[in-house]
């Protein structure tokens, strides 16, 4: 993705979601491509708005600084799309997170205390 081929970067990508040994950083990347280049083809805006917090979800868990980082904005300004408030708590352990060695364990709590939102 460095040198700029997306297309070549989302074919390359795209079926690492469903491989379980995917880096955070790759789930970072393909989130990125689904979210801020408009990669795929989702039914609705929902749909690719909850595919692209689950890719930062767990490109967070496996520690990618950019996935939480992402993950802060949504509980700072909260997403309509995926029917989360703004909450100010949840923000600020996220950013304490982004110092700690149990980034892993701490994201799994905070962005998906239940399974329906994973």
């Amino acid at each position: 993705m460095e040198n700029g081929s997306y297309d070549a970067a989302f074919e390359a990508l795209r079926d690492c979601e469903w491989d379980q040994s995917a880096s955070g950083l790759t789930l970072g990347q393909l989130a990125f491509l689904y979210n801020q280049l408009g990669y795929g083809e989702f039914k609705e805006p929902e749909a690719r708005a909850r595919k692209v917090y689950q890719l930062f979800i767990r490109s967070a868990k496996l520690g990618n600084e950019d996935a939480i980082l992402a993950l802060i904005s949504e509980f700072k300004n909260g997403d309509s799309l995926l029917q989360v408030a703004p909450d100010v708590n949840v923000e600020q352990c996220l950013r304490l997170v982004m110092n700690t060695a149990t980034k892993r364990i701490l994201v799994l709590k905070i962005a998906c205390p239940s399974k329906k939102n994973v």
